[in-house]
């Protein structure tokens, strides 16, 4: 879209309400009060025939009343009525309305119906519809709060689109608790004329911008919302919460929005490979929210961890592991460093364990210190904040209770307390005088620097000038919200939230810079070949899908196809025992099931057995399939059974997949999947994805393969997926990798 155009909608000079109303309760009210309360300054045109003004401004009876030039128009009418002022709109020249009525496909196949003619209406007359059944957007650049929720956004940088108007405020609403701000926000509803990947393309290049975040429960028109995603990771983060995940989800998602759920499996591997970072719950997406607002992007995964104690440092090494960050160990300068500053008794490794000690000094030191080493690309701090304790009015009110209750049950003790607390404190700077060394002691001369803010101070520093994270961890959640809003520094409740957070901003980081340097692999394949080979066939069986993928330039296990028992055993004779024997028909897809396919075959009275029980099998099974032949394979041993192809997904269109092969394709499903083209750089991480490489990464009982042999399988299969639309369907499992190659022994090819 023109960016003159898209601007009407983000900074709208003018608006029409169709439906305003003085009633409260109605959405037309809702919508209006929640207008002209935000701050909204531009001109408001309230529409309504049956009200001379609406909260003090004039009311027109009809769109066509209106004046010309207005730049958004909000629909609170019923669904019928909705479709006639679309078109009214349109007549007045009005792009973008937004249609807050409801009633439309999230209510059934009539609904369905008028959402099709409103459809119809909006592209007949130029008209761009944002929903229907929408709770409205809201624009931080214009203080427009056009929502059906009372709820008042805070300006800020987060890009929010959400099928569910609920979803999206409550998203915001927890934002807010925590000082997070947006910029947009586009309840999307239905989606009758505007994808999410409309959306993200308008958000991709708006300056007041910097992290997308969507909630979707159905996606439409996959292929495109996957390159939105992609193009939009390459300048910013995005966040992805999908719901409808189980039946009860989909079913729920279904009559919502009227959207079909997709497969659960097919959308988190697209989501993956686009870049985007995918959470499971609204807590999750507010957190990593959180982490993009207020952590800089590291360069690597290199994580130091400085905790008051022990347990806190094991706990945070365990969550930072599970999550796929590194603790590198601390190198010998800066552990040479630490042994000047600390208590010769500290844990002398990454996580640093400052053992308890007091000296807050020596505290903010060592996370300055360490921050200068190019080894840790980001920090998780514990126990440096004490929120409360020393900030404010609380310590003095804190003090003097503790004081009291000292002094009612401790009375004669309490009245030496002045005398030894000065003389602890000499003796404690006595100590470190006669050591030379930092004591864990308490000193009363750093009592302000207890104080957040110097903490703060050093960890906007670090992350200002040497661009790296510095999450603090807190022990008490509503105090580290407090912190956090007031210092706009990130605090986790827990080690293991901030290892999360902490890993989904990294892995962008390494996302967006392989995105940005991505180039697609290409081969060449005897396309002429295949089109020829192809043509005038409107179905493949086993044999001729082999053939076609030894034209495309695989490796094919050497067979021959026979009729007979004395064919049989020739072709064995000539290609050498052991052999596989199984039918070849179009008719038949999965042989195995119906016995079939015969293994392992020794010798010539087994070849002979084994052709007439399959020929037996074919007459009582399936006797009315087209029979070819049987074929003959040469059975390829010691090799790890792979599959690998290509299907047309319902909303993604042409999909890869590879991993565990065989019988193990259904019984662990053991694979992952991308969409095509791929670059090498997505080749290798699709074959060390399955758990099945081990085979080629470490070995496996004294086996190792090489993982090139893969890579020009899934070459090829994407060059076919790409290139030839009339495959529907492509699959080789199993194919047999070994020492020699990667063997394509049985395969499967549907033809549109």
């Amino acid at each position: 879209m023109e960016k003159a155009e898209v601007k009407k909608l983000f900074d709208p000079q003018s608006i029409a309400i169709i439906g305003a109303s003085n009633i409260p309760g109605k959405w037309g009210f809702g919508i209006t009060i929640n207008i002209v309360s935000g701050g909204y300054k531009g001109k408001i045109y309230p529409v309504n025939p049956s009200e001379k003004n609406v909260l003090g401004f004039k009311t027109f009876s009809s769109i066509e009343d209106l004046p010309q030039g207005i730049d958004l128009a909000l629909i609170t009418i019923p669904a019928e009525k909705a479709i006639d002022a679309v078109r009214d709109c349109g007549k007045k020249g009005i792009r973008w309305v937004v249609v807050i009525s409801s009633d439309f496909a999230e209510s059934g196949d009539e609904g369905r119906k008028r959402q099709e003619r409103l459809v119809e209406v909006a592209r007949e007359y130029g008209v761009k519809i944002i929903g229907p059944n929408t709770m409205g957007i809201y624009s931080g650049s214009s203080s427009l709060h056009a929502l059906g929720s009372p709820f008042q956004a805070k300006r800020g940088k987060i890009a929010l689109v959400s099928q569910s108007g609920n979803i999206g405020v409550q998203i915001m609403g927890l934002g807010e608790r925590i000082g997070l701000g947006f910029s947009r926000f586009f309840g999307s509803g239905n989606e009758a004329l505007l994808y999410a990947h409309h959306y993200i393309d308008m958000i991709i290049d708006d300056d007041a911008t910097e992290i997308i975040a969507l909630y979707v429960e159905g996606i439409r028109d996959g292929k495109k919302f996957y390159e939105a995603v992609r193009r939009a990771v390459v300048k910013k983060p995005v966040i992805i919460l999908k719901s409808a995940t189980t039946s009860y989800g989909a079913r729920a998602a279904l009559s919502h929005t009227g959207a079909m759920a997709t497969d659960t499996f097919v959308t988190k591997e697209i989501i993956k490979q686009s870049g985007a970072i995918e959470v499971q719950t609204t807590e999750e997406m507010i957190e990593v929210l959180s982490g993009f607002s207020l952590l800089p992007i590291p360069k690597g995964k290199n994580v130091c961890i400085i905790s008051m104690g022990g347990g806190w440092a094991v706990v945070a090494a365990e969550a930072c592991d599970k999550e796929g960050l590194n603790i590198p160990p601390l190198p010998p300068e800066a552990k040479n460093g630490l042994d000047e500053m600390l208590p010769p008794f500290w844990s002398k490794g990454n996580p640093v364990d400052l053992v308890g000690t007091l000296r807050r000094r020596v505290q903010l030191d060592v996370l300055s210190y360490l921050s200068e080493f190019d080894d840790f690309d980001a920090f998780i701090i514990m126990g440096y904040l004490t929120e409360r304790f020393f900030s404010g009015f609380q310590v003095y009110a804190r003090t003097l209770r503790r004081l009291y209750n000292f002094f009612r049950n401790y009375t004669k003790s309490a009245l030496k307390l002045p005398f030894l607390f000065l003389k602890g404190g000499r003796k404690g700077r006595r100590e470190m005088k006669e050591r030379g060394k930092k004591v864990s002691a308490f000193d009363l001369r750093e009592t302000r620097l207890w104080r957040d803010e110097y903490v703060v101070e050093i960890m906007k520093k670090i992350m200002r000038e040497k661009g790296k994270p510095v999450i603090a961890v807190s022990g008490s959640p509503e105090a580290s919200i407090e912190v956090q809003r007031r210092f706009s520094v990130l605090v986790a409740p827990s080690p293991e939230r901030a290892a999360f957070i902490l890993s989904k901003v990294a892995s962008y980081g390494e996302r967006a810079k392989a995105l940005r340097n991505l180039t697609y692999e290409r081969i060449e394949i005897d396309e002429k070949g295949i089109r020829g080979f192809l043509s005038g066939k409107e179905k493949l069986d086993e044999y001729e899908t082999r053939e076609l993928l030894k034209i495309a330039g695989l490796l094919v296990v050497e067979e021959r196809i026979v009729r007979s028992e004395e064919e049989a055993v020739r072709a064995g004779k000539e290609i050498g025992f052991p052999v596989v024997m199984k039918i070849i028909s179009p008719d038949i897809l999965h042989k195995t099931e119906l016995g079939l396919v015969k293994v392992g075959i020794e010798n010539e009275e087994g070849i002979k057995r084994a052709f007439r029980e399959i020929m037996d099998a074919v007459k009582r099974k399936v006797p009315e399939a087209v029979i070819k032949g049987v074929s003959i394979q040469r059975m390829v041993k010691d090799g790890v059974e792979l599959i690998a192809g290509f299907t047309e997904d319902r909303v993604f269109g042409k999909i890869l997949l590879f991993g565990s092969g065989g019988i193990a394709t259904e019984l662990y499903r053991d694979v992952c999947i991308r969409i095509p083209p791929l670059s090498l750089e997505e080749i290798k991480e699709m074959i060390n994805e399955p758990k099945i490489s081990k085979f080629w990464k470490d070995g496996f009982r004294g086996k190792r393969f090489s993982p090139e042999y893969i890579e020009r399988v899934i070459l090829v299969l994407s060059e076919i997926a790409v290139r030839f639309p009339e495959i529907k369907e492509l699959e080789i499992n199993p194919f047999i990798l070994n020492s020699e190659g990667a063997f394509v022994v049985d395969a499967l090819c549907v033809l549109k």
